[in-house]
């Protein structure tokens, strides 16, 4: 009989033993981890959205969807894809394009088109393809940003 409650004992003391183990590493994941968890999230959304605040506050939200670089002779041509969900029109009057390192464009002439008509206005609910090209003959860049200035000041910046 002293031998079962003796062995009960311990099989309590190391269920014991292996809740307070757990314990220790949810409390080192939340201090530790979360944190930095917490951080990742916020600047992922932030990087996803660029700065679409003023857009949100419009009600004119666009999101980028996909964008590629091609370059021939002097210039590069850039088309990207547009996806307008918000319940605004946004009409672009000129595009600003950051490349980090290089320098800023500023582009006047650009084309938007919805099922292969061209539009000068993104309207809520469609996908849009919007092309222009930037005197840059230099090596691709890995990201450039490109700003979107209409609608009384209005601007949609994008990371591509």
């Amino acid at each position: 009989m002293f031998c079962r409650v003796q062995r009960r004992r311990k099989a309590v003391s190391e269920m014991l033993a292996a809740l307070i183990l757990i314990m220790i590493v949810v409390a080192g994941f939340s201090v530790l981890v979360y944190p930095q968890l917490q951080r990742y999230i916020i600047t992922s959304q932030q990087l996803g959205h660029g700065s679409q605040t003023e857009g949100t506050n419009a009600r004119v939200q666009i999101s980028l969807v996909y964008a590629y670089a091609a370059q021939s002779g002097s210039a590069t041509s850039v088309t990207t894809y547009l996806d307008s969900y918000g319940t605004s029109p946004f009409t672009p009057s000129s595009l600003i394009v950051d490349i980090p390192g290089t320098g800023t464009y500023t582009v006047a002439s650009f084309t938007i088109m919805y099922s292969g008509n061209p539009e000068t206005t993104i309207v809520p609910g469609q996908t849009v393809e919007l092309q222009f090209s930037i005197p840059y003959t230099g090596a691709m860049p890995s990201a450039y940003y490109i700003t979107a200035v209409g609608n009384s000041g209005l601007s949609l910046t994008w990371t591509a």
